[in-house]
């Protein structure tokens, strides 16, 4: 399923929610940085996970990287995505994002 990624994720009164890169520039948030984040930070629960386990977020994280704006993401991706986007972000960019991956 194509996704793009480069949709920019907005507050309830639909002004850009804003985000700052790691190189400290700041910038709109996309749908790109949001599934990005969620794949490569640390959440709760993540210190039992294996070195394989981390290398398919990796994989999944460098996929949409690298395929920006369109990757093409299977149902699993998007499953995975969900769940790592529901444990990361408050309710307002959950809801966005799950509204761009077809909730």
């Amino acid at each position: 399923m194509k996704i793009d990624t480069s949709t920019i994720l907005r507050a309830l009164d639909g002004s850009a929610l804003p985000f700052k890169a790691t190189n400290g520039d700041a910038r709109d948030m996309t749908l790109k940085d949001a599934l990005i984040e969620a794949c490569m930070g640390i959440l709760k629960g993540d210190d039992s996970q294996t070195g394989a386990q981390k290398l398919e977020l990796f994989n999944l994280a460098q996929t949409i990287f690298k395929s920006h704006p369109q990757p093409d993401l299977t149902a699993e991706d998007i499953s995975v995505l969900k769940d790592r986007v529901g444990k990361a972000y408050p309710a307002l960019i959950v809801g966005r994002v799950y509204e761009a991956l077809g909730a």
